[in-house]
């Protein structure tokens, strides 16, 4: 018969098309005969050299793609897209022209194809893809990623084959995007499902992520929707790294301005040492699990990192095709994509900003706002938006106080001006917060019993006077912020000092106006007026910040007054009373990523010679203390307190009258003496400038 048609004239190429029809026709018709069918389905399993005799068969397949059925030609299809894409060229090129094919010949066929496309991203092979929700979707511990258990760092040959099956993959899936608009829209559920679960191996984290990123270089269309999906994976492995610190805790409240040697090693041993899992010293089967999670991340956000720098540092203009096309999500188009940085923005505010236990995530924008000023601007605009706006819930205000301050104080590329303008807009919100509480009257009303007025969370109406105004629940926006606002002053003094103890003696003059300007700017915000409301903030910041923002503004005499407040044990709703110590943008441990932080990020400067200067200091000016000490006494027995007398200043603490606490005649003498002696006492100078030694006298915890 072969022989026959080849003496007709017939190519060997077209005998096979042939055998390949009538192979089709028999199955979908239900004939007897399955041979030439079973025949065509061993031929695509078999491997042979090269893939030529299958380049052969597929070749054929290519142009019979209108004569498959779905449910009769299922094996068929199996074995068509189970053939791995790191063959021959040859063979891989037949296969992508049949997926590319068989969309065209009819749209049943698009999301098999998009499925099995998508699932040859991941590092397994071997099994059908048209079953992709056993394989991507399934529980932990199935089938689907836990082959894959080797370590792909080490094997370059693996990493190679996976680099040449991966591109010709996202090559086939380009051409199916662009050809067929409709891919558009159906290809994200689809990766949703394909997404690696948390626990499965790293291996399939690393190379998800990595082809995510490369297909949102070449389908703009698809950034914002992938982004935003890559985000919340993040967060999710994220949350599941605990620190040291953390697991030793409990609930016991801590705070600290900066990790110190003893922390850093344990916090490192758990989230930044993942190259030694499995390790048995020092309780390294114990950390097994979180340093794989950590591991996991480092590795994504390696990639994510990168993507960031590629486009958000120079975004280009929308060429004609992004502006047809849109965004993902409106598939009828029309709609300008919007700007990588834009796209962070969003996915920040609603997965990232309100996830407490995120680590390392939000250093995604962290990094993005290092490449432009402007970025960083409109990140502190939004935050700041969102502490102003009352709409918002309360978690999501307090989170955006806490990330101002946070950011401020971490990033070592933000201008000054920005914290400044930033720590002006705080200060007047906290001012117009006590303002609104004194018109509201609410605070006004002497206490009756706190620790007795306790009510559930679902109580229908609070009698004013059952309303403690120590409250961390009633008023945690106006506490965050306000410690946000103290540690933004505490280290950018801290990074100006830092600056003049390393400068030489020229630039040092420089550097010391400024810290003159930023001390003077800081005094000009009275923060002694908010300190001095019915709130009481000493009472509810921690210790560490305000010893350290004492050596900008004296609060001792506060201090000293709030101590004779007492403070509910619990909140309106019943919680313990105490405010939360949480920084997100605390240091980043993790190992790889860690390279594109660390230039950016201002860590809190301690001065070495600052313990054996400070002995010798506090006795040359303990003379002087006493005379200011002396003279703050006799000014007591007078009564007279620069206009206000000790009883009105004592009255003060109970009063509960918010009015007062903006009475400029009522400043205490402690504050006049700091403000007209502070060249005089060593104290201040030791506050304000570096020892003569050239470092000053800052300690976190001090």
């Amino acid at each position: 018969m072969a022989s026959e048609d080849t003496k007709s004239g017939m190519s060997s190429a077209e005998i096979l098309r042939n055998y390949v029809e009538d192979a089709l026709h028999k199955k979908a018709t239900a004939s007897p005969d399955t041979r030439p069918y079973e025949h065509l389905v061993h031929e695509l399993q078999r491997s042979d050299e090269g893939g030529r005799r299958r380049a052969k068969v597929v070749a054929a397949l290519c142009e019979c793609a209108s004569l498959f059925d779905m449910a009769r030609h299922r094996r068929l299809l199996d074995a068509l897209f189970a053939i791995d894409w790191a063959l021959e060229a040859a063979l891989i090129e037949y296969v992508a022209t049949a997926y590319v094919n068989l969309v065209s010949a009819s749209a049943n066929f698009l999301a098999p194809c998009l499925q099995s496309l998508v699932r040859k991203l991941l590092p397994l092979a071997g099994s059908s893809d048209l079953d992709v929700d056993e394989l991507a979707g399934g529980a932990p511990g199935g089938s689907g990623h836990g082959a894959a258990t080797e370590s792909y760092r080490d094997d370059e040959v693996d990493r190679r084959m996976q680099s040449i099956a991966h591109g010709r993959v996202h090559q086939t899936l380009q051409r199916v995007l662009d050809v067929f608009p409709t891919a558009r829209a159906r290809i994200m559920p689809i990766i949703r499902k394909t997404l690696p679960h948390a626990s499965h191996p790293e291996r399939s984290h690393y190379y998800f992520a990595k082809n995510m990123f490369k297909m949102a270089e070449y389908a703009p269309y698809l950034r914002a929707p992938i982004l935003e999906m890559l985000i919340r994976h993040m967060v999710q492995i994220d949350v599941e790294i605990k620190l040291e610190d953390e697991i030793e805790a409990d609930d016991e409240y801590c705070f600290d301005l900066e990790i110190g040697d003893s922390g850093h090693a344990s916090r490192t041993g758990a989230a930044g040492a993942h190259a030694d899992v499995g390790d048995d010293t020092g309780g390294g089967a114990t950390r097994a699990p979180v340093d794989q999670m950590a591991s996991k991340l480092d590795s994504i956000i390696v990639f994510a990192f990168e993507f960031v720098r590629n486009h958000v540092k120079s975004e280009a203009p929308l060429s004609e095709a992004e502006e047809r096309d849109g965004v993902i999500g409106s598939p009828q188009g029309g709609q300008a994509r919007r700007g990588v940085f834009d796209v962070l923005l969003a996915v920040f505010e609603s997965t990232i900003l309100e996830t407490f236990r995120s680590k390392y995530t939000q250093f995604v924008v962290f990094y993005a706002c290092s490449f432009d000023p402007s970025y960083a601007r409109r990140f502190c605009e939004r935050l700041l938006a969102i502490v102003e706006n009352s709409d918002h819930t309360h978690v999501m205000r307090v989170a955006a106080a806490s990330y101002i301050g946070s950011f401020l104080a971490r990033a070592a590329f933000v201008e000054h001006n920005l914290a400044r303008d930033v720590l002006t807009r705080i200060v007047r919100w906290l001012g117009s917060y006590i303002r609104d509480l004194a018109r509201s009257s609410r605070l006004r009303t002497p206490m009756a019993s706190p620790a007795h007025a306790l009510v559930s969370p679902g109580a229908s109406a609070v009698h004013p006077q059952s309303i403690s105004p120590i409250d961390v629940e009633l008023h945690g926006v106006f506490y965050h912020a306000l410690q946000s606002a103290l540690y933004i002053c505490v280290f950018t003094l801290n990074a100006l000092r830092h600056r003049a103890a390393s400068a030489d003696s020229e630039a040092s003059v420089a550097v010391m106006s400024q810290v003159r300007d930023f001390l003077d700017f800081a005094r000009s915000l009275h923060f002694r007026k908010l300190f001095q409301c019915d709130m009481h903030p000493v009472k509810v910041l921690p210790v560490t910040i305000l010893d350290e923002f004492s050596s900008i503004v004296r609060l001792d005499d506060i201090v000293k007054r709030a101590k004779l407040v007492a403070k509910p044990t619990r909140t309106i709703s019943g919680a313990p009373n105490k405010m939360p110590s949480w920084f997100p943008f605390d240091p980043f441990l993790l190992r790889d990523s860690s390279q594109y932080i660390n230039s950016l990020y201002r860590t809190w400067w301690e001065d070495a010679a600052s313990d054996s200067s400070s002995s010798s200091s506090d006795d040359s000016s303990a003379d002087e203390r006493a005379i200011a000490e002396e003279m703050l006494a006799r000014s007591r027995e007078s009564g007279v307190f620069f206009g206000a007398s000790v009883s009105d200043v004592d009255d003060f603490v109970g009063s509960g009258s918010m009015a007062s606490t903006f009475d400029e005649a009522s400043r205490p003498m402690s504050l006049v003496l700091d403000e007209n002696s502070s060249m005089l006492l060593s104290s201040s100078l030791r506050g304000m400038f570096p020892s003569p030694s050239g470092h000053g006298s800052i300690h976190p915890g001090s």
